[in-house]
């Protein structure tokens, strides 16, 4: 076994399947908190827009830990089969193709409302430059559930700390906002 072990650890992830999707951001919020528990890794919260109007109405962001979602102009939802099993994300971009933050599946999130999230953003027709170069950057790694309210034509979305979180959905966190290189942004 121990001689496995050497090969699970240095082997590469297997390549990242993306899905593009279209980026409508006020519809994408108003779903986000059926997911339940997820770990969201984001670059540092930086001043700039609080609020993004789109094709379903206005977005206001009133959490500084999701500021990067009004800079966010491509949205893709990505999996992986990694040495430590398979991985489901959606990868946040802005208009220059830096990437803001990535949101993981969890095991303590609900599946099928992912399944249901991805089906309502639907798909659009890929940019044709799968070939991209993934920067490092520091982020910060923060086990989140959304919350939204919806008003008219106004989506007031936030996030508090996942307080209640199993050991497995932990351990499998730490191993995603740990070792980044087990998992392409």
């Amino acid at each position: 076994m121990a001689r496995y072990g050497f090969f699970a650890r240095d082997a590469r992830p297997i390549a990242a399947c993306a899905r593009p999707l279209r980026p409508d951001l006020a519809r994408l919020a108003s779903r986000l908190p059926q997911l339940g528990c997820v770990l969201c890794c984001a670059c540092a919260p930086a001043g700039g827009m609080t609020a993004v109007r789109d094709a379903d109405g206005v977005l206001l962001v009133d959490d500084p830990r999701l500021r990067w979602l009004c800079a966010t102009a491509r949205v893709e939802a990505r999996c992986a089969v990694t040495r430590a099993g398979p991985r489901e994300w959606l990868r946040f971009e802005d208009a220059g193709g830096a990437v803001l933050a990535c949101v993981y599946l969890l095991p303590d999130t609900d599946f099928l409302a992912w399944d249901a999230l991805l089906s309502a953003c639907g798909d659009v027709a890929p940019s044709g430059d799968d070939a991209q170069v993934v920067r490092r950057v520091q982020r910060r790694a923060d086990l989140l559930r959304f919350r939204c309210l919806r008003v008219g034509r106004l989506t007031a979305l936030g996030s508090e700390s996942a307080a209640r979180v199993s050991p497995l959905g932990r351990t499998v966190a730490g191993e995603i906002a740990g070792d980044r290189r087990g998992v392409p942004a």
